[in-house]
């Protein structure tokens, strides 16, 4: 048990006795770096070695959220004679009531039974002689073949009517600066020219949103997901841009000036297959 109490912690790159909150915590930040979309989709390899970590941590963040569970009701590292002797004195109750459950099937099975029992056709009688006159005969009305006079048995030709999604509201050109949108999944919505300047973006899910010519001046994108997000034309001056995910983005006539990309002088955004035609760079250089 200690092993792999130590495998789960270190799956998800804390230390042993990390509290629950911090195993929370620690799940959201590696999903959000091993998502698959966060990737390149034409490499298998990348694809599956996603796949894999982010088993290996749905894993660890269930294993050790079950222990906390145990360790919070005080069973977890508790004296195995006392539990032994706990499932001898409620072996008798457990069976009791595994009969008692088992019962009420049992009965609706003897009803189903009797049921089938007496919907079952009757033996046909053998026929008799008949004493009385033969009954006139009535004729069967022909329908014609109009499905607007055919009869119909409307009780196996009922449509159940399709529910259609709610149309999700288009936000283009609202106003949300200064507010925070930490987390919050903004993905396939229409931001378009939209004032999110001062707006706290930390964690969120951008991928395919539509950010043409939107301001996001001195807006916190650290570790957002931007994934083939259209942010051509978009104020990116003075955003921070650390740990985001551009990937596939059109920046193509973005401003970033002074945008923060780096730590320790190493470039800390994910740029793969991104559009930076005519986008004004960090340093003021314009991207060609």
């Amino acid at each position: 048990m200690n092993d792999d109490l130590q495998s789960w912690y270190r799956a998800l790159e804390l230390e042993p006795g990390a509290s629950l909150e911090e195993v929370n915590q620690a799940y959201k930040d590696l999903v959000l770096v091993w998502h698959p979309d966060r990737l390149p989709q034409d490499s298998a390899r990348l694809q599956e070695k996603a796949q894999a970590k982010l088993k290996e941590i749905n894993n660890a963040r269930d294993r050790l959220r079950e222990y906390q569970a145990t360790r919070t009701n005080g069973n977890g590292n508790g004296d195995r004679t006392h539990t032994t002797s706990s499932r001898s004195t409620n072996g008798a109750a457990k069976a009791d009531a595994t009969r008692t459950e088992r019962e009420p099937t049992y009965r609706t099975t003897q009803r189903q039974h009797s049921r089938r029992a007496s919907a079952r056709p009757e033996p046909p009688q053998p026929a008799r002689p008949s004493t009385t006159q033969p009954a006139k005969v009535t004729e069967t009305p022909v329908y014609p073949q109009s499905s607007a006079t055919r009869p119909t048995n409307h009780r196996h030709h009922i449509k159940t009517p399709q529910r259609t999604p709610p149309a999700r509201p288009d936000l283009s050109g609202v106003d949300w600066s200064g507010t925070s949108l930490s987390e919050r999944d903004l993905s396939g919505r229409n931001l378009s020219n939209a004032n999110l300047s001062n707006t706290d973006l930390q964690d969120s899910f951008l991928h395919n949103t539509n950010l043409q010519g939107a301001n996001l001046q001195k807006a916190n994108l650290f570790r957002a997901n931007l994934f083939q997000a259209n942010l051509s034309n978009a104020n990116l001056r003075e955003a921070n841009l650390v740990g985001a995910d551009l990937s596939g983005a059109d920046l193509s006539g973005a401003d970033l000036t002074g945008a923060r990309i780096k730590i320790g002088g190493r470039i800390a955004v994910r740029l793969i297959g991104a559009n930076l035609i005519g986008a004004i760079m960090p340093d003021g250089q314009v991207y060609n």
